[in-house]
């Protein structure tokens, strides 16, 4: 990798920069007497080592009790902890202090700072205008104010915060939120306001120039303003070096330079320590490596393993999932966040922000839930978008009284009350309450008159309902269409109603509504739809080949390869292929939609794995035991099942050993009734194949039979199959009565009204009445013969059969009776 010409000179001037950013502060004398490790710490400080004097002065303090430390001697510390990147911990010092110097200008612009740096800007805004008319801090509290403001996305105010101010840093701050919002022209009348000038004012407006030219797309030109910028001795402060190195970056990108943009973020992140720098270089950064396809991430791995500093490596740890969510290895980015380190920071908030995303997206509330909680107890100043997430989450869950109480918190926050109020609105519906939702809109209708969400508050109503399969869907979105006949998605409710018409089997009514969602000038996502849906009814319509179906999908796949319905296309065109015995281009789909889609790999997955057992191809078995072990890892609600699937292939290929230690983890898992008693049948099945050639595996197969039949809840189909296989592991120790009386077990099921299962019934049956004539038992064999014909099931007729030849056979007489032996010469 080549290093730019402007890496040097940044490397120079980082520590410069640092103390002259001390200097900035204005650190005032520290009066005499003082402690030499203070004045150490200050020196320190002020050379720009401000780690350093963050130790010296930890080490002074670890010998002197609290209430012998200044307010100056604190102010030392916390500045020195701030700018080494410890903010929270420089809060805390500033906090503990209960005298009168709490309330000093300096502690309170010192906390102002931390604040900001931690991300929390309403409270740091909050702090700085309290310091607006202070004579001494009063220009940087407006400065910090406004810097504040921007973050939070609110730049009109922070344009206002700044006042009338025009030295260097609010010139800065206000060109920047100019361009922030298209105004090069306005940003350009700014700078011609400024004089030429040396030193620090020559290089702000150097800066400036930059911008500008970054902003209309002169990048060749930017790069030689940031340039200078940086090549600079003297006058260059943090701020001014982290704009430049950033816009430089940003040139570079834009100039499809993207090698020479990483250079110089790299060195900025391993010499920064402050978060307010660091944070927005990260993101820089991951715009570079996105942009370089395949580009290493082997720098990002070294700042999670190897950094000391605790703000580089969460972002690293941040950047590095976000970059593997691009790349869609979105498990892995999952993984990375679900592992976030201790202890909690600001960072852990927005991380697990973007993993409660990333989890609802694949539709897993609640492990979102969970990722919230724990940004909760990271932050609680980002309260309202948690809220505004824990109510989709709930949402998701079903749970509709808790998610719209998440909502109404959220809709606190002016910048999501719109949304807020749009989805309680629809918990509302989708619990029922048909008052309460018309309140909602109304009071919706009312805050927000010419917001377009107004209307469409009545067809996500219509939608839901139809999803719902509610009476009243019908009657909502043909209203929608009434009343709002020009509206641009009235499309969309006709497809719903469409839907509507080919769940209740009106096919051919579903066609019409189609046909007018075709004519209703529909919008591309929602023709795609109508493409879609069509499909489906062809599906359903007995009078259309499926080869014509499956042609159908397949047009749709060619002429929408970026459809959101691509996805359900796919495995619709696998399960197409599936039902004609196509087994291998079935598990081609199937396998084609995990790849592209892996948030919702785990079912396409499966199928592909009982894709490929049905090919009888070569490589089945152990492609299927592959695909399943993925599926195990993704954690899902299909994880268990595949385990159980990849022992049972196992167990086919006599790997006996590997199958019971597979048995045994589901087992472990605590798998529902349906998979546990299943499992443990087929872990029988093991065991009793084992027991052909080693009988002393026999008596486990037959407890193992044992406990599946004793599961609570289980079924008769599975409980009278794992009866049935107990009475053949029995047979096969040699316990023939014990064996029976397991048969017989399966028999009083029917026999009590406990079950209409007929299959193991009549296997259990036959197999009792086999060890009767076994035991020249021909009475009750015939008479369980009778027993079995009786029950008028599939096999009444041949158990009818074999008891007429048992009697012919054994000259049994149905009318008999057996004579009574009378005393007394009677």
């Amino acid at each position: 990798m080549n290093i730019h010409p402007a890496i040097p000179a940044l490397l120079l001037l980082v520590a410069p920069a640092l103390g002259q950013n001390a200097r900035r502060d204005k650190t005032p004398p520290i009066p005499q007497p003082i402690p030499a490790e203070v004045v150490q710490a200050t020196e320190s400080l002020r050379a720009g080592m401000p780690a350093m004097a963050a130790r010296q002065m930890e080490a002074w303090r670890a010998k002197i009790p609290a209430r012998q430390r200044s307010a100056e001697s604190d102010w030392i510390y916390a500045e020195s902890l701030l700018h080494s990147g410890q903010a929270a911990k420089a809060l805390e010092v500033l906090l503990a202090r209960k005298d009168p110097s709490a309330s000093n200008p300096r502690t309170v612009f010192l906390k102002a700072e931390c604040l900001r740096d931690l991300g929390r800007n309403g409270e740091a805004e909050m702090a700085y205008r309290t310091l607006f008319a202070d004579p001494d801090f009063g220009p940087r509290a407006r400065s910090g104010a406004a810097l504040a403001l921007r973050a939070s996305g609110r730049n009109p105010e922070a344009l206002e915060a700044l006042g009338d101010l025009t030295d260097a840093d609010a010139t800065m701050i206000r060109c920047d939120l100019l361009l922030d919002t298209g105004r090069v022209g306005d940003a350009r009348a700014l700078i011609g306001t400024i004089p030429p000038g040396s030193g620090s004012a020559g290089l702000h407006l150097r800066y400036l120039e930059g911008k500008i030219a970054l902003a209309e797309g002169a990048h060749d030109t930017a790069m030689q303003s940031f340039r200078a910028v940086l090549n600079a001795g003297q006058g260059l402060d943090l701020r001014l070096l982290s704009g430049a190195t950033l816009g430089y970056a940003e040139a570079c990108l834009k100039a499809d330079q993207p090698e020479d943009a990483e250079d110089i973020l790299v060195k900025f992140i391993e010499r920064m320590s402050m978060d307010q720098l660091l944070a927005p270089a990260f993101s820089q950064y991951e715009r570079v490596l996105t942009a370089q396809d395949g580009s290493s991430d082997e720098i990002l791995k070294k700042w999670r393993d190897e950094t000391p500093l605790e703000t580089r490596r969460n972002l690293a740890i941040l950047t590095l999932a976000r970059l593997r969510f691009h790349q869609k290895r979105t498990a892995d980015a999952i993984k990375l966040l679900q592992d976030w380190p201790d202890p909690a920071t600001v960072h852990t908030t927005r991380a697990m922000l973007q993993l409660a995303e990333w989890l609802l997206d694949q539709k897993r509330p609640q492990e979102a839930l969970a990722a919230i909680a724990k940004g909760r107890a990271a932050d609680h100043t980002t309260a309202a978008r948690l809220d505004l997430l824990e109510g989709r989450a709930r949402f998701d869950t079903g749970d509709y009284p808790a998610a719209r109480a998440a909502f109404i918190k959220a809709a606190k926050d002016p910048a999501l009350a719109e949304d807020a109020r749009f989805d309680a609105a629809l918990t509302r519906l989708a619990a029922g309450d048909s008052a309460g939702y018309l309140e909602d809109y109304k009071e919706f209708s009312a805050a927000y008159p010419e917001s377009p969400r107004r209307r469409e508050l009545l067809l996500e109503e219509g939608m839901l309902r139809a999803r719902q399969r509610e009476p009243a869907a019908q009657e909502t979105l043909q209203r929608f269409t009434r009343d709002f006949p020009n509206h641009p998605r009235k499309a969309d409710a006709f497809v719903a109603l469409a839907e509507l018409a080919g769940m209740a089997g009106n096919t051919a009514v579903a066609k019409v509504l189609l046909k007018e969602a075709a004519d209703a000038s529909p919008q591309p996502a929602t023709r795609e739809r109508i493409e879609y849906f069509s499909i489906q009814l062809m599906e359903d319509d007995p009078d259309v080949p499926i080869d014509l179906t499956a042609k159908a999908a397949q047009k749709f796949l060619a002429d929408h390869p970026g459809s959101p319905l691509r996805f359900d296309a796919l495995m619709k065109l696998g399960e197409l292929y599936y039902s004609m015995e196509d087994f291998p281009a079935a598990r081609t789909q199937f396998e084609t939609a995990a790849e592209e889609y892996p948030a919702r790999a785990e079912t396409p997955l499966f199928l592909a794995a009982r894709a490929a057992l049905k090919s009888r191809a070569p490589d089945a078995i152990n492609a299927a035991i592959e695909r399943f072990e993925r599926v195990y890892r993704m954690e899902g609600s299909l994880k268990l099942r595949a385990r159980l699937e990849q022992a049972q292939l196992k167990a086919r290929l006599e790997q006996y050993t590997e199958a019971l230690v597979l048995y045994d983890s589901v087992l472990n898992a605590a798998p529902p009734t349906d998979l546990l008693v299943e499992t443990r049948i087929a872990k029988g099945e093991t065991l009793f194949a084992i027991g052909l050639t080693d009988p002393s595996k026999l008596p486990l197969a037959s407890a193992m039979f044992a406990e599946a039949a004793e599961t609570p809840d289980a079924g008769a189909y599975w409980t009278n199959q794992a009866l049935w296989k107990k009475g053949q592991a029995l047979e096969k120790i040699g316990s023939p009565s014990e064996a029976l009386l397991a048969y017989n077990a399966v028999l009083l099921t029917l026999a009590n009204g406990k079950s209409t299962e007929h299959f193991w019934f009549y296997k259990a049956g036959f197999d009792a009445a086999r060890l009767l004539e076994a035991e020249a038992q021909w009475q009750s064999a015939a008479a369980l013969y009778e027993r079995l014909s009786d029950t008028g099931g599939p096999r009444a007729t041949e158990a009818a059969a074999r008891r007429d030849r048992l009697r012919l056979e054994q000259f049994l007489w149905v009318d008999e009776k057996v004579p009574t032996t009378r005393s007394g010469g009677q």
